[in-house]
């Protein structure tokens, strides 16, 4: 079944017959008065094709024009072909599993809506088929294998309060090869955000699903220290086309705090702020129903846990008070040691010889490891600090404009992130293998930070992102915390434990799928992390991909539409060259014609 996306163009095939007709008229010339037609006689014949209107002769290159023309109307209609799926091919089904699958624009929501159709199409499946998961990181849900049990793992499949990674989850359908085949499986995917895609692909079918884009969520909560409590930040967008008031409750732990009616322009977002005292979880929830609900509510922590802090190398008085001023609690201990890493959340090493770094958070000043990616060659004098990365957690609202180095540590660092520098590096940052770290090219005694508001406050950040017990992130990320101990329990927000086993000196978890609290026990340590929905759920507005070259057009079912106009377009300028080679060919011939019958006239005439 062939179908026209613009069937309006297919009346452009009424020009063939215009092309006939001034094929079949003859070109007209001058009638120009002669003193007898005598001589001109034996030219009767050639004069006599020339009539206003000849006989329709066979002609190959007119018959390749109107080919060509043919091919470019038909082209211009944008033909699809429907194609029934063939019997034996290999069909991998990608379901989208982002949150924004949970919308119940269509009942009961579009995740049910697609597990439904793909267990439609693994029903009436010919060939083998399997199912990817696409959620933050893709996974082969169902491989190669029984069709009941493909249902039953369908049935069993929920969305994630995550992103989709599409274009990873189409990459690894299309690597597949059941049985040791060559060719590549057919892949069909259920989703709502096809837009998402980095890179369209060519033969893939997408089915999707949703018809309403009116949503409002929150897109972000931070929350940091503030004089007489926690200053709370929410930001509320509204991805509809039309004004709405929803009202926000903000809580700690249970008890309501702040509450605060907004009013959101269509496709904007609001902020809200507030005041909160003591501390535990913060809550932030609109109260509204809409046909997305888990965006609907935001987690962060009030308070500041105070870190366990251990100081190792030379004493320094004035990091003792800057400790002292964030209420962090400072451990003695003459030496890094097992018992030492249970303890502290963060070891500070003040000029010490390096030594190699077990698992954990340290914050170096004046000194390296040899285990982190940071060589030293010599040292700096006076060196001006230039350049400063204000929007990192560490040197968020740091002012290092007026601070003086009169030394520090040449360092080259190959690898982390250098978070202020001036003709070295002077900060720099490492996360990895087990090891957090910061690491100060100078120590206190060598510079006059100690002596701004600044140092507090870049204390506090660094301490907050080595080793602070309580974390933010997005639904879909992993974390990474350094091992104190060989086994952790991890509580997710439903209460259930999952036990983490430490690999390089850290705990690994891919992927943290549910929006809520979870909580990490290992041994003495403790930590709470707040998961909450990317910003980009809320846009729920379905997306509809570009079509490229032979890909399949997206549909809401039955089987899919190959869009064939490509193919059209390029035999028409097949036919077109082929036409134009055969009327290079044919120049010679004419030219050596018109040089005979004019050497005939020129001898009638001399006779």
């Amino acid at each position: 079944m062939i179908r026209f996306a613009a069937p309006g163009a297919l009346w452009l095939l009424a020009v063939l017959p215009l092309i006939v007709l001034l094929y079949m008229l003859r070109s007209r010339r001058e009638a120009m008065p002669v003193s007898s037609v005598l001589l001109w006689q034996r030219t009767r014949h050639e004069l006599a094709t020339q009539l206003p209107i000849r006989r329709l002769e066979r002609s190959l290159l007119l018959l390749l024009q109107l080919l060509a023309i043919s091919a470019a109307v038909l082209a211009l209609a944008q033909p699809s072909v429907r194609l029934a799926a063939a019997t034996g091919e290999a069909t991998v089904i990608v379901v989208d599993l982002s949150a924004s699958m949970q919308a119940t624009d269509v009942s009961p929501s579009r995740f049910v809506a697609a597990r439904r159709r793909a267990i439609d199409l693994v029903r009436s499946a010919q060939g083998p088929f399997m199912i990817i998961g696409a959620g933050a990181r893709p996974s082969i849900e169902a491989s190669w294998g029984d069709r009941g049990k493909t249902v039953s793992v369908l049935n069993r499949l929920r969305p994630t309060d995550g992103p989709a990674a599409l274009d990873q989850a189409i990459g690894l359908a299309l690597a597949q090869r059941p049985d040791g085949r060559n060719t590549r499986p057919q892949v069909v995917v259920l989703t709502d955000g096809v837009g998402s895609l980095r890179q369209q692909r060519s033969g893939i079918q997408f089915i999707t699903f949703g018809n309403r884009f009116q949503n409002v969520g929150i897109v972000r909560l931070y929350a940091e220290p503030a004089p007489g409590g926690t200053h709370v930040v929410v930001h509320v967008r509204n991805a509809g086309g039309q004004d709405v008031q929803v009202p926000l409750v903000i809580s700690v732990d249970g008890r309501r705090t702040i509450s605060q009616r907004l009013t959101l322009p269509p496709s904007a977002t609001t902020v809200a702020t507030g005041l909160v005292k003591g501390e535990g979880t913060i809550k932030a929830e609109l109260t509204v129903r809409d046909v997305l609900a888990v965006d609907n509510t935001a987690y962060g922590f009030a308070g500041r846990a105070r870190s366990r802090v251990l100081i190792v190398g030379a004493p320094d008085r004035a990091l003792d008070e800057a400790l002292a001023a964030i209420e962090a609690r400072r451990l003695a201990a003459p030496r890094i040691t097992s018992e030492a890493l249970e303890q502290a959340d963060v070891i500070i090493l003040n000029a010490t010889p390096p030594v190699p770094l077990p698992s954990g958070n340290y914050l170096l000043m004046g000194t390296t490891a040899p285990n982190l990616p940071l060589a030293v060659e010599g040292t700096v004098r006076d060196p001006v600090i230039s350049r400063w990365s204000r929007g990192h957690r560490v040197l968020r609202y740091v002012d290092l404009d007026a601070v003086q180095i009169a030394e520090t540590l040449r360092l080259r660092p190959t690898g982390g992130e250098v978070l202020a520098e001036g003709e070295v590096p002077l900060i720099w940052a490492f996360h990895g293998n087990g090891i957090r770290a910061i690491v100060l090219g100078f120590t206190l005694g060598q510079t006059d930070l100690a002596l701004h508001p600044a140092f507090p406050i870049l204390l506090s950040n660094a301490l907050d992102w080595l080793g602070g017990s309580n974390t933010a992130i997005e639904a879909g990320q992993g974390l990474t915390v350094p091992a104190r101990s060989l086994q952790a329990r991890l509580i997710d927000p439903a209460g259930a434990v999952r036990m983490l086993t430490a690999r390089n000196g850290a705990f690994v978890v891919p992927s943290l799928d549910r929006a809520g609290i979870y909580t990490i026990n290992a041994g003495a340590q403790q930590r709470h992390v707040a998961v909450n929905v990317p910003a980009v759920e809320t846009e729920i507005a379905p997306a509809v991909p570009a079509v490229s070259s032979l890909a399949i057009s997206t549909q809401t079912g039955s089987d899919p539409m190959i869009s064939i106009w490509p193919i059209l377009i390029g035999a028409a300028l097949t036919v077109l060259l082929i036409e134009w080679f055969l009327w290079l060919r044919t120049l010679p011939r004419a030219s050596r014609r018109a040089t005979t019958q004019t050497r005939r006239v020129a001898k009638v005439i001399g006779a």
